[in-house]
């Protein structure tokens, strides 16, 4: 009992940790780009009788596009307090990072029965670099990671009682949740379901009936959503089915985006983006670490499951996470090359995948270390790895954290809160409509939608340079508006950054012919409102 409670205040000291480096980035307010806008203006709509969807610029509505429900409904749920949903949502991720790591230090704990390797492993998921971004922005991986960890915590217990208990139905209900709330994480869904259909000493039928249980639980509430959603929109998330046309050069792009994310798993941000590192070194950092991995788990498989001091946890946790690991990347490689729009690959994307490989490398740690050496020299060694990688963490996230306070996240940032473009677009009439390249940002901070700019989402660049208002595309709405002199151009600064892989060094010219004769209605330190004529 007294080992338990020592272990509580721990993991709480290691949680409090965390949730101090989230509350201290996010002074400024919760990292709020595009889809968090979506979230929270869907939220607010959905409390405010509207449903869950946004009211587009021509005042139809969309049910959310793009996400599945599950974080907007949380936030709607936290709404009915009658507080603000974006400070709701700062404080709602705080906890749930706080969650995260008092699980990822009980998932260590119950594993290998020792103080030291779930204290410092916990305070390695709470000075994270990778974990710490992440829920300093008011998206859905913290929830998500929660609900889907919980259920695999779940799924090790039911394992281990054998019978239809409350573990099994939590485990199901928290896989569901995990998948209503972020669609990739239907890999704790089918990670769980294959452990209780292939795990365990269980008859053959209790398996069936337990992985049957298991999977209605875990597609219940995704189901329910996504016959909403193809009733009313016939897609799915407003997504469709579009394979790569070049799907060589679609897998070079993915391990593209998959290698520049895990360097962040590994090195400070500023060596990620100016190499510090030969580039043979940087090319070669990921492969050779995910080997390292692989080789190591294969290790463990051929001589160390075969030990018989090991807990059961340990041999049940270890597998468990190096298939969740696996299944996890297949599903990310197969909604990236299935679905448009394209998933972004980047750290956020691929957060389940650094839990699960984190946890696996200290379980496989602890392990070795038990295996290869006495029980006081390993422990130790083992204390001594752990706490030199809390003080690399520590030491890249003590730098992210202070920038972040700083500086702002998002559109909270300090240069979006002193935009004068947007203060000036307060001026405009009620009555005029909006055409912008930031329609999210227009969105988040006035409460307005907006046409967007059509041309930052074209697939090829024009041949042809013209002014707003002349386009090629006169079905676009806010191309006719503007030109009939009904709406007003709002172009921000960051244009050139949006269309500069389409047009490259001619993206100056581009810019300056878009806006070439239209009326100035106002320019500021970043960006300008127009008119197509003198009004």
């Amino acid at each position: 009992m007294k080992r338990n409670v020592w272990m509580t205040l721990l993991l709480l000291f290691s949680a409090v940790v965390g949730m101090a480096l989230v509350a201290y980035s996010t002074s400024l307010g919760p990292g709020v780009g595009g889809d968090a806008t979506i979230y929270i203006t869907s939220a607010r709509n959905l409390l405010g009788g509207r449903g869950l969807g946004l009211i587009e610029a021509d005042g139809s509505f969309r049910l959310l596009p793009y996400f599945p429900p599950g974080y907007p409904l949380a936030l709607s749920l936290l709404g009915l307090s009658g507080l603000d949903l974006v400070p709701l949502s700062r404080w709602l991720n705080v906890l749930l990072f706080g969650g995260l790591v008092i699980l990822s230090g009980k998932i260590l704990f119950s594993a290998t029965s020792k103080h030291s390797v779930a204290f410092l492993g916990s305070l390695l998921f709470a000075l994270s670099p990778v974990l710490v971004p992440v829920s300093s922005w008011a998206m859905s991986e913290p929830l998500a990671l929660l609900l889907g960890f919980g259920s695999l915590w779940f799924v090790v217990k039911a394992l281990k009682q054998g019978e239809i208990t409350a573990a099994l139905v939590l485990s199901g209900l928290l896989s569901g949740l995990a998948i209503l709330t972020r669609y990739n994480a239907a890999a704790f869904g089918i990670t769980g379901g294959l452990f209780l259909l292939f795990s365990g000493k269980l008859p053959r039928l209790k398996k069936l009936l337990h992985s049957a249980l298991f999977a209605i639980l875990s597609l219940l509430p995704v189901g329910i959503w996504l016959w909403v959603d193809l009733h009313l929109t016939a897609s799915v998330s407003s997504r469709r089915i579009e394979l790569p046309v070049n799907l060589g050069n679609a897998l070079l792009d993915f391990w593209k985006d998959f290698q520049n994310s895990l360097q962040f798993w590994l090195l400070p941000d500023s060596w990620v983006y100016t190499p510090r590192l030969p580039a043979v070194l940087m090319n070669l950092l990921v492969p050779a670490v995910l080997a390292a991995i692989l080789v190591w788990y294969l290790v463990w498989v051929a001589r160390f499951k075969k030990r018989g001091d090991e807990k059961p946890e340990t041999r049940t946790w270890i597998p468990l996470l190096a298939v969740f690991s696996l299944v996890f990347l297949v599903v990310t490689v197969l909604v990236k090359f299935t679905t448009y729009p394209p998933i972004t690959i980047n750290a956020r994307m691929l957060s389940p995948m650094h839990v699960s490989l984190l946890l696996l490398v200290l379980l496989l740690l602890d392990a070795s270390g038990s295996a290869f050496t006495k029980a006081r020299w390993g422990s130790t060694a083992i204390a001594i790895i752990l706490f030199l990688g809390v003080l690399w963490y520590g030491w890249i996230t003590l730098h992210i954290v202070p920038q972040y306070h700083r500086l702002g996240l998002g559109y909270l940032s300090v240069n979006w809160q002193q935009s004068d473009t947007l203060k000036a677009i307060e001026k405009i009439p009620a009555d005029t409509a909006l055409v912008t390249n930031q329609e999210m940002l227009v969105l988040f901070w006035t409460g307005r939608a907006a046409y967007p700019l059509k041309e930052i989402y074209a697939a090829k660049p024009s041949t042809e340079y013209y002014r707003y208002g002349d386009g090629w595309d006169m079905k676009d709405s806010g191309q006719v508006l503007f030109k009939e002199g009904e709406a007003a151009l709002i172009l921000f600064d960051t244009i050139s950054d949006q269309v500069w892989e389409l047009y490259r060094d001619d993206t100056p010219e581009w810019v300056n012919m878009l806006t070439n004769g239209l009326f100035v209605v106002y320019d500021g330190n970043d960006g300008g409102i127009y008119l197509y004529n003198e009004p």
